[in-house]
């Protein structure tokens, strides 16, 4: 798997995986992942290869203040992801398939990062792709959740309680004052309050005109329909498709990947462009070539 060092602001470096597909015409797509809080893009890597056997060139972005990313220090939040880091990334994989149609695909707070991207009007983008992403806001869960929820978004250094590494999201320890702060206040607000921001991200998700595939996962208590439904309702101008990944728990579709893939693909190709343009293959059936 291929590596591109990118650099963004206050030079924060990050590398942005890539895991190119076999196919040669020039349109095939390339999804780009962003991961979640707290999940290195090494992770993601099986998942690459299963989009990269699909006939679907990959990439995986690692955020800041994750896995191998290079931060000198300073504060970030929010808006410094969405429109420094990820555009960035977004650059590295246009520049490395030109011709090739961009799909950012979320991951939980990765979705949330991606959808403020995707908002800022990101001109190489074709679509976005949710997957067990909503908005954190504790009026989406079940009340049994909200009380660890709150003691987490209420911490002054999140996922550094006992309460917080064992039962909501212990994988802010090297995150930002800053990007803390944001996640919490949409825990509480429901709103992308995000700090420096110099758009307002509820406005800009409004308008947004990309079209959104929301994949809920079963059984996943930290992103439930109610809170992925509650980021999906953001989009008014955009077109949203709807699916459930047969796959239960958080995390399960990453490693269990061929059904998300093979609706990616379809989605890609039915819904994000033209039947057909893009001649992506289903992670079930044999290359055409090998008929």
């Amino acid at each position: 798997m291929e590596k591109i060092w990118v650099t963004a602001a206050a030079n924060s470096a990050s590398p942005v995986r890539i895991c190119p597909s076999e196919r040669t015409a020039e349109s095939v797509p390339v999804v780009l992942i962003v991961p979640g809080v707290g999940v290195p893009a090494a992770y993601y890597e099986l998942y690459a290869r299963g989009l990269a056997a699909a006939g679907i060139h990959a990439a995986i972005a690692e955020l800041r203040g994750q896995g191998e990313s290079r931060d000198p220090g300073g504060s970030y939040g929010y808006h410094t992801i969405a429109s420094s880091d990820l555009p960035a990334a977004v650059a590295a994989v246009s520049n490395r398939f030109p011709r090739s149609p961009v799909f950012l695909l979320g991951h939980s707070v990765g979705g949330q990062l991606a959808t403020l991207c995707a908002a800022r009007g990101e001109a190489r983008l074709r679509g976005l792709v949710l997957i067990a992403s909503g908005t954190n806001y504790h009026r989406s869960y079940p009340r049994w959740f909200v009380p660890g929820l709150l003691m987490t978004a209420n911490s002054p250094v999140l996922g550094a309680t006992k309460l917080a590494r064992t039962t909501v999201l212990g994988a802010f320890g090297r995150h930002s004052p800053t990007f803390r702060a944001d996640w919490s206040r949409l825990v509480y607000s429901g709103r992308f309050t995000c700090a420096d921001a110099d758009v307002d991200y509820e406005e800009a998700v409004a308008a947004m005109r990309l079209p959104v595939l929301a994949i809920c996962v079963r059984e996943d208590r930290l992103a439930p329909r109610a809170a992925v439904e509650h980021l999906v309702a953001k989009m008014s101008a955009a077109t949203v498709t709807r699916w459930q990944e047969p796959i239960a728990g958080h995390n399960g579709w990453i490693r269990d990947f061929r059904a998300s893939v093979e609706r990616i693909g379809e989605w890609i190709a039915e819904t994000a462009g033209t039947p057909g343009e893009f001649d992506v293959l289903s992670p079930h059936s044999p290359r055409k070539d090998d008929r």
